[in-house]
């Protein structure tokens, strides 16, 4: 009888932890195919590459490639329809995983599709774990699992930073570098976000720097752009290149812009990028099935949203694109905020505004403005002002620091617009505005209809640069041969004279 229950034991812990129900019990990949993941009613979730919630279970795979290569992993296929399935692929012990690649939703922005596809380098000799989760749905599915042997190998998934600084016409770009070390990177880029094979691309070859990353500028791109780029790995010394992987992409690099400037989260360029370069908050698309329904400025459509802790302070970070400010320019910032729980009163929050020179918390440190955040029913408005202390490009960041709430809260942020005048007391009063500002090849006068008798332009130093003395108020003046700057420019009427600055650019 003993023995008989030791069998069943045994038997019920096989069915409750057989294979496929755990890391250490993960179904092994030996050939290309389609497999069919069986219903996730069962199996241990661990959580590396997403956060844990309470109830899910998970279906394991593995594969270790005997040579370096490339792997694909999808679900995107038609027998598929309306699953909506989760990735996650990792390397290490099943104890201590690390996460190399993951997918929620091929096109986050579809109601349609909400299947996952992976596609990443690997090392000859690692074992790799696929984790299927039951996170959004728990129904069995199909899935293609293809290993392709390649000695030039791609960047992965995680390899690309955001980012690193923008100006109106160059971004700084940060990635890790391929397996097997390749000599050369390539970086092609268009201004259309137009798919990787588009003839406009501009292509351009870097040196892979030492170490595990490489950081490139690419430039002379066009003004205040929003560029679509792809990376490919070289390998081999050039002008004898070996070989060249395939392109990981496309990425996204946003180019400062001058003022005034909007974000409502709505325009849908060719890619479906709806963020415009502001990062940190995560994008929610709303309509009348989604809970909450219909919760962006106006109904159905996309907000940035943050969430409060009810444990700690909250400490998460919303990022703008990069903006061209003039010392002493003063930019109005206006936002919409709206709060929700799923349960009981919304919590308080509470958000800071600061500026900064890159997408960082390090280097916000131009406090801005403090909100309290209450309300619920409606969208609030909130605005504040902030003087440039110096001609740079800037970002402004939104600080969720809230208290930890008595119930979980989401704060709902959307119409951001920044809009300026200059703080220069003369310029305010004169009437005067100079047209474009900033501006590159020439500018002009607007805003009155007096006499102009001199026009100067001094720089920073107080060096005159520019001295015209017969002037008509509809004429343009030639700032093409100047270099990149702030100026004052001196307006001389029969009756007084007006100081003004602009960026050249």
């Amino acid at each position: 009888m003993k023995k008989l229950l030791f069998i069943i034991f045994l038997l019920t812990n096989f069915l409750m932890f057989g294979q496929g129900n755990s890391c250490s019990s993960a179904t092994a990949l030996v050939a290309n195919g389609i497999f069919t993941c069986p219903a996730i009613t069962s199996g241990t979730y661990q959580q590396v590459c997403f956060a844990t919630v309470q109830g899910i279970n998970s279906k394991w795979y593995k594969f270790a490639p005997t040579a370096n290569g490339q792997v694909s992993i999808s679900s995107n296929l038609p027998v598929n329809q309306d699953v909506d399935t989760r990735l996650s692929v990792m390397s290490g012990s099943c104890g201590t995983l690390t996460c190399v690649a993951a997918n929620d939703n091929v096109n986050p922005n579809s109601f349609t599709n909400r299947l996952s596809s992976v596609f990443l380098a690997v090392q000859a000799g690692t074992t790799y774990y696929i984790q299927w989760d039951s996170r959004n749905d728990n129904r069995s599915f199909q899935f293609e699992y293809s290993f392709t042997a390649n000695t030039c190998l791609p960047i992965n998934q995680f390899a690309v930073y955001d980012p690193l600084y923008a100006t109106s016409n160059e971004a700084t770009l940060k990635w890790l570098n391929a397996l097997g070390n390749p000599e050369n990177y390539r970086v092609e880029w268009n201004n259309d976000f137009l798919p990787e094979q588009s003839p406009n691309n501009t292509s351009v070859v870097f040196t892979a720097d030492n170490g595990a990353s490489s950081i490139k500028t690419i430039d002379n791109l066009p003004a205040g752009a929003n560029i679509s780029y792809f990376i490919s790995s070289v390998c081999g010394s050039a002008p004898n290149y070996t070989g060249q992987s395939s392109r990981r992409g496309p990425y996204n690099a946003f180019l400062a812009k001058n003022l005034p400037y909007s974000l409502t989260f709505e325009e849908e360029f060719p890619m479906e990028v709806f963020n415009d370069g502001f990062i940190g908050f995560n994008l929610f698309l709303t309509n009348d099935l989604t809970e909450p329904a219909n919760y962006a400025d106006g109904g159905a459509g996309r907000a940035a949203v943050t969430a409060n802790s009810t444990q700690e302070f909250s400490n998460l970070w919303g990022y703008s694109r990069a903006i061209n400010l003039v010392a002493g320019q003063q930019v109005t910032i206006s936002f919409k905020s709206r709060l929700f729980s799923f349960s009981g009163t919304p919590s308080p929050m509470s958000l800071e505004l600061k500026a900064g020179l890159s997408q960082n918390q390090s280097a916000q440190l131009n406090d801005i403005a403090s909100f309290n955040l209450v309300s619920s029913d409606n969208y609030t408005t909130h605005s504040a002002t902030f003087i440039a202390p110096a001609t740079d490009v800037y970002y402004f960041g939104f600080h969720n620091n809230s208290f930890p709430g008595s119930n979980q809260t989401f704060a709902f942020f959307d119409t951001f617009n920044f809009t300026t005048t200059l703080s220069n007391p003369d310029y305010q009063r004169s009437g005067f505005s100079i047209l474009p500002n900033p501006a590159h090849e020439f500018i002009k006068f607007s805003g009155t209809d007096v006499e102009i008798t001199a026009v100067q332009i001094v720089d920073m130093n107080g060096r005159m640069i520019k001295h015209i003395d017969t002037f008509n108020s509809n004429d343009q003046i030639d700032i093409s041969e100047l270099s990149k700057g702030v100026y004052l420019v001196r307006i001389t009427t029969e009756n007084d004279q007006w100081n003004q600055k602009f960026l050249k650019i």
